[in-house]
């Protein structure tokens, strides 16, 4: 469904992006956000306070305690609105992309030869991506995109979306893009686990056959193998095992002394 990405991006569904004029054309336009954002609220380094107003959905995302999530998204009002919690987490573990393309000096790896000019840490910079699909590509921007799939409001008017998504956060949230937990894959997170939902199609807890288009991170994986094979200049090709997808990476400094 790549008018999810549309409609992330304020593009209009019918605009025919095949055609080259056209893309110049709207690059050089003014940059424009979508009205459904101003029913999206974003609160950063914690738990949204209004997590506590009578009505709204509970949830065991925490951004603190023994396992603090990186960030998660409460649908309100069924799903026309939305609370986006972005946790101090998500800044202790994940690099800014633009520390992904263009690694600082805080990034350059003291264990390889720098006699040739500086050499960072795997993760970090195109030629230390690697030749797959990874955990490498992810950014504090891919968690907030991911984010962003678990606001239904915002693709009310994306063409079948409702007939599409059949899936819910609650009874009265519908059409609601989750996250896949099952028996195999364990989980949907991450270019393989949502490989093998695209390959084998998986049951959920409620027998439903789980479609990658029901999955938030299909999308994402589909966006940074995209985005990165333009910005790098090659092909990046799907990751063999749930190991490879999760390579050890330098984490960036702690923000948060």
């Amino acid at each position: 469904m790549k008018n999810i990405f549309r409609a992330i991006a304020n593009i209009d569904f019918n605009l025919d992006l095949s055609n080259l004029e056209t893309v110049q054309q709207l690059a050089d336009e003014p940059l424009t956000y979508s009205e459904k954002f101003t029913r999206l609220s974003i609160y950063f380094l914690g738990n949204h306070p209004g997590l506590t107003q009578p009505g709204v959905p509970s949830t065991d995302a925490d951004c603190e305690g023994s396992y603090p999530w990186m960030g998660y998204v409460v649908p309100t009002f069924g799903g026309a609105s939305a609370l986006m919690s972005i946790c101090m987490q998500l800044y202790r573990e994940l690099p800014m992309l633009q520390d992904v393309e263009k690694p600082p000096n805080w990034a350059i790896d003291p264990s390889k030869d720098q006699s040739n000019g500086p050499q960072y840490y795997d993760g970090y910079g195109c030629q230390n991506l690697g030749d797959i699909d990874s955990d490498w590509m992810r950014s504090t921007g891919a968690v907030m995109l991911h984010e962003l799939m678990h606001f239904p409001g915002l693709f009310s008017d994306v063409p079948d979306y409702d007939a599409t998504i059949v899936t819910t956060f609650d009874a009265n949230t519908p059409h609601f893009i989750g996250d896949f937990w099952g028996d195999w894959p364990k989980n949907g997170y991450g270019p393989y686990n949502s490989a093998e939902i695209k390959n084998f199609l998986p049951r959920d807890h409620g027998d439903l056959v789980w479609k990658p288009v029901y999955n938030a991170d299909n999308y994402i994986s589909y966006a940074l193998n995209k985005y990165y094979s333009s910005v790098c200049g090659r092909t990046f090709g799907e990751t063999p095992s749930e190991d490879a997808s999760w390579p050890a990476r330098q984490p960036p400094p702690n923000p948060f002394p």
